[in-house]
């Protein structure tokens, strides 16, 4: 009996604030409680409010919730105003057209809340940064390796040139293969005659495994020995020594190649092993030339004396007399040319621009039709087409590159600008994902830091940028090259309060010689209103370089120097092959239209040929 009375007076008392509408109004209270919250968040921040303000909005909301139930149940309001529900007879109470209002009240607040719910997420929505949307590994994937230089043990050790290349040729089958990372040349070079514990190395490369081996070379015989390791503990997963001669050498690098992909659980069929060895030669003797010529290629890089680069021309033609078909050898060689047109002051001029460009076409098109790898074969002539007078075929054969790469997410190595072009093409997905694997596979490569960069800026995202950075740091340290070109990247986009802060002291003339960090430091001294600093790097970049380039033209438009910045656009457009220096100079100031296109028609016209949408590119506002 107790039982059921107690069940009849909870029955009663939910009936009693149902007819009281306190219910209607808990739902109408939290509906519009959580609406007024919404508008704050949204307003907040657009509005500069103080961070207080929201905590104390959602305080007021929750105490005014009892209270507004606590008055509903308490009173009621009839057309006489405001009466105790105690003193309102059931006969004459109009709780019953209140309801029905109350009714309208939630059905419009609610729709309201929608729409705000809607605003916020598709119009103040905070951008996400770059950083965000690239594909990030957190944790190190079991197939993953890097190729250490295998150590010349020949008696004279005169042979780094040979042992050197057999490393990156296997290095370079391994990273054929989409299910294996590999880490690039540049970042497991680092490690090169150092005794570092082998787990140092992988963890700094992020790699699971780790190929170390050497090379004893006497006259035409070879012992060479390679093993596969496992970093976590050490472990020798597969080792072989082979003792051969330079003939069998292809032989050897296939093996030895095969033997770690298959230890690595990574499945080859007759296709996967033709594209692992498709880039290169069969011919021993134009191998060993062409390694010669690449030894030449990087010291000459490594040390900023580019003028190296026609010895190594050198050996490129040796390899190329040997096997006509060696297209690799003839895309190296065209680098030297290309030095020419895109960074004056690397290079003496030793011919005509005209010569130089045409040599630039010559060494691309002479690849692309000796080239086997097909996305690499397109690329060659994608980018012969760059520095030619016409871009119609351009978008074309992008998509010829695009079918050639199959199921790979990366360019192939010799891709040379394929970045910049696809980036102008619009491309974005494929670019953003080769730059992030390019970071993952090429962790302690300047250069691929700077791409990463160049990224976040194309995005407009300072606070990326500046979070590739601090990323960077982890492989190579407190970078001040890569600090300088993050910060010259902030300056182009007119962030100078950010840039402030990184020269409390002003830009200063420490002396710096190699020709870029003159470039950088001119146009930050210039940014931030040292000017003598400014012309005097700026008078010392104009002694070393044959002409003014995208570098100098912005430090011009930062000086004032709006004329001269002008006609040295101009006359990088009038150039052979100056349409794809100015193109290539946007994209790495991080896709800005630096300089007005009426000053360079000639890369108008090839934009219109290619179909770019110049509407993607953001045009720089210089304030002076």
């Amino acid at each position: 009996m107790a039982f059921n009375i107690i069940e009849l007076n909870i029955s009663n008392f939910i009936q009693e604030l149902k007819r009281r509408n306190v219910i209607k109004v808990a739902t109408a209270y939290a509906i519009a409680g959580w609406l007024i919250i919404q508008i704050v968040t949204v307003i907040e921040q657009p509005l500069a409010l103080p961070d207080w303000f929201d905590t104390a909005i959602i305080v007021l909301v929750a105490i005014g919730f009892p209270i507004a139930l606590i008055i509903a149940w308490a009173f009621e309001l009839t057309p006489d105003g405001m009466k105790k529900s105690d003193e309102v007879a059931i006969a004459e109470s109009v709780t019953n057209q209140t309801g029905k209002k109350l009714n309208v009240v939630i059905i419009s607040a609610l729709s309201l809340l929608i729409l705000v719910l809607l605003v916020e997420r598709f119009a103040f929505a905070p951008k996400a940064s770059i950083e965000e949307n690239l594909p990030k590994i957190s944790t190190i994937s079991q197939q993953s390796v890097a190729v250490l230089p295998f150590a010349d043990m020949s008696e004279n050790k005169d042979q780094d040139w040979f042992s050197d290349g057999l490393t990156e040729e296997i290095l370079n089958s391994l990273a054929q293969l989409p299910e294996l990372k590999v880490t690039s040349r540049t970042s497991a070079f680092q490690f090169k005659g150092k005794d570092i514990d082998i787990s140092i190395i992988a963890d700094t490369l992020g790699v699971a495994h780790i190929v170390e081996g050497s090379v004893r070379r006497i006259g035409d015989r070879l012992r060479i020995t390679a093993q596969l390791i496992r970093a976590e503990d050490g472990f020798h997963l597969w080792s072989e020594t082979y003792d051969s001669n330079t003939e069998n050498l292809f032989e050897v690098q296939t093996d030895i190649a095969e033997e770690i992909a298959t230890t690595l659980d990574v499945f080859l069929d007759d296709e996967r092993r033709e594209r692992m060895f498709a880039s290169g030669t069969r011919n021993v003797q134009a191998f060993q030339e062409y390694l010669k010529g690449m030894e030449l290629f990087r010291k000459s890089h490594d040390e900023s004396a580019i003028d190296g680069l026609w010895e190594a021309n050198k050996y490129f033609d040796k390899a190329l007399a040997l096997d006509p078909n060696f297209g690799l050898a003839s895309i190296q060689k065209m680098d030297a040319y290309a030095h020419m047109i895109t960074d004056p002051g690397t290079s003496t001029l030793v011919m005509s621009y005209d010569e130089a460009n045409q040599g630039i076409l010559e060494s691309l098109e002479y690849a692309s039709d000796r080239l086997q790898d097909p996305a690499l074969k397109h690329l060659a002539r994608l980018n012969a087409v760059f520095f030619s007078d016409s871009w119609y075929q351009l978008p074309v054969i992008k998509d010829e590159v695009k079918k050639g790469l199959g199921d790979r997410t990366s360019f192939p190595v010799g891709g040379i600008w394929s970045v910049e072009i696809f980036t102008l093409l619009g491309e974005d997905e494929l670019v953003y994902s080769d730059i992030e694997e390019e970071v993952m596979v090429d962790p302690l490569s300047l250069n691929s830091w700077m791409y990463r960069g160049m990224v976040a800026m194309k995005e407009g995202d300072s606070e990326g940028l500046l979070n590739v950075v601090e990323r960077a740091k982890k492989s190579l340290g407190n970078h001040s090259f890569l600090n300088a070109f993050a910060h010259v990247l902030l300056g182009v986009d007119q962030e100078k309060e950010l840039v402030q802060n990184f020269y409390p002291n002003g830009v200063q003339n420490w002396g710096a010689n190699d020709i870029w960090s003159i470039q950088f430091n001119a146009f930050l001294a210039a940014y931030l209103g040292n000017e003598e600093v400014a012309n005097e790097l700026l008078e010392k970049y104009k002694s070393k370089a044959d002409f003014i380039d995208d570098m100098s033209v912005i430090t011009l438009y930062a000086l004032g120097r709006e004329e001269e910045a002008r006609e040295a656009i101009r006359y990088i457009d009038s150039m052979p092959g100056g349409p794809a220096n100015l193109a290539i100079g946007i994209v790495a100031f991080g896709n800005r239209l630096f300089f007005d296109l009426e000053d360079a028609p000639n890369l108008s016209a090839r934009f219109k040929e290619a179909g770019i949408d110049v509407s993607r590119l953001k045009k720089v506002e210089w304030d002076n």
